[in-house]
């Protein structure tokens, strides 16, 4: 390219160059199936015009198709609306990685900021009569503007990739708040917690007792479910800010108990009202002599301990009666119902 050549864009454009032909084929493949043909206006570099609304639309097939080292090696810029690009701009790049992080933290912060995060209820049910519902856990979902719901694998992937995941997870808790208060929610009500979202417990403390307050639930009514238990690493500051949790009228679950070797260790750490077992050991459970050994185990762990159970991811009815038949006290799954912007009432009728 020559030193004066330049570019008119005529919207937003995003120009890669990346290292390896074998990528730029990719690229060029992976654009063009997704109705993005790219253009080279200059040797090496591909063109593609985009929405500046709509980056992600671009984006997320391009991270999907490149490994992480094909990201972080492949050049880009972004040229805005009616700018002038030089050879000298296009020598100024970060990677592709990068520039998609970045981005893609701007649509997730519009979002919490703009109130489009909004809340899914799924049922928990008594195990001995699973059409009553014991609580609702909240879930977390996004709005696009479009109407169009983002799943909380896709908000919590960004949060992480864009160093946001302390500001999701204050916003989510929030949101769940308002969101029973709203459906005047008479159950319990879960609530994930994260302690390794945020740096500092006790301010998270403060303005969850804040919300409720204003929310007019009864404390007595949450139990908060610490979640990403491997990754706790503040384990005597969280085990303070637990039993303030407790002193107020909280109780605390542990979520994902059999995972693995952690989720044993943060249970004689957190000392939970209750453990859920999760559901990649409940899935299968009766035709499954090593889950079935694990899962009864720890059932008759939690007896002897005085800690309530709920068995994750029921969806068939064998697995309902095997939990049931080994003494859980609580099941949730898609077999009693889906999560739902309306907290649902269970739908399976077991025959007696």
């Amino acid at each position: 390219m020559d030193n004066g050549q330049k570019l008119v864009a005529e919207s937003d454009v995003l120009y890669v160059s990346p290292r390896l032909p074998t990528t730029r084929h990719t690229l060029k493949s992976v654009l063009e199936q997704n109705d993005h043909p790219a253009a080279e206006p200059y040797r090496g570099v591909l063109a593609v015009h985009f929405n500046p609304g709509k980056f992600e639309e671009l984006s997320a097939p391009l991270t999907a198709a490149l490994s992480r080292t094909e990201l972080q090696e492949t050049k880009c810029r972004i040229g805005q609306l009616g700018a002038e690009l030089s050879q000298a701009d296009l020598m100024h790049t970060e990677s592709l990685e990068s520039v998609v992080a970045s981005v893609g933290g701007r649509w997730l912060g519009t979002m919490i900021r703009d109130h489009r995060l909004m809340t899914y209820f799924q049922p928990i049910v008594e195990c001995a009569d699973p059409a009553k519902v014991f609580a609702y856990e909240c879930l977390l979902r996004g709005l696009q503007l479009d109407g169009k719901i983002v799943s909380p694998d896709r908000l919590y992937t960004t949060a992480r990739d864009v160093d946001q995941i302390d500001l999701l997870d204050h916003a989510a808790k929030f949101t769940h708040i308002e969101s029973a208060a709203r459906f005047g929610l008479r159950t319990n009500i879960f609530i994930n917690f994260n302690p390794s979202a945020t740096d500092d417990l006790d301010a998270c403390l403060n303005s969850t007792l804040a919300a409720i307050e204003r929310s007019g639930v009864p404390a007595d009514q949450f139990v908060f479910e610490v979640v990403e238990s491997d990754k706790i690493d503040k384990t005597e500051e969280l085990r303070q800010i637990l039993s303030r949790y407790r002193q107020t009228g909280f109780r605390i679950a542990l979520d994902d108990i059999g995972s693995g070797y952690n989720s044993l260790n943060a249970l004689t750490l957190i000392k939970p009202d209750f453990i859920k077992l999760d559901m990649q050991l409940i899935r299968g459970v009766h035709r499954d002599p090593y889950k079935s050994c694990v899962a009864a185990k720890l059932l008759e762990m939690a007896r002897d301990l005085g800690v309530a159970t709920v068995a994750e991811g029921v969806e068939e009815p064998a697995e309902w009666e095997w939990v049931a038949e080994h003494g859980a006290d609580f099941a949730q799954g898609y077999l009693f119902a889906r999560p739902a912007a309306e907290p649902p009432q269970p739908q399976f009728r077991p025959e007696r």
